[in-house]
């Protein structure tokens, strides 16, 4: 878990689930809850983890910069 996208999502009172939207807006397709958590807790691998992991990241990070 390298961004600790988990624990930065609860912070700002929101659920991983809401990042599936988001994920799909930016053109990850077929992204579920079950697919989302294995692939930041690192269970699932491949590239299509790691893009999860990354646009995840990308999009916690606005979140924080629009809270602030």
């Amino acid at each position: 878990m390298p961004f600790k996208i988990k624990s930065r999502v609860v912070a700002l009172n929101k659920y991983l689930v809401d990042l599936i939207p988001e994920l799909e807006k930016r053109g990850i397709s077929v992204c579920s809850p079950s697919i989302l958590s294995e692939s930041i807790s690192g269970k699932r691998k491949g590239p299509k983890a790691d893009r999860i992991v990354s646009v995840s990241n990308e999009i916690v990070t606005e979140w924080e910069n629009e809270r602030r």
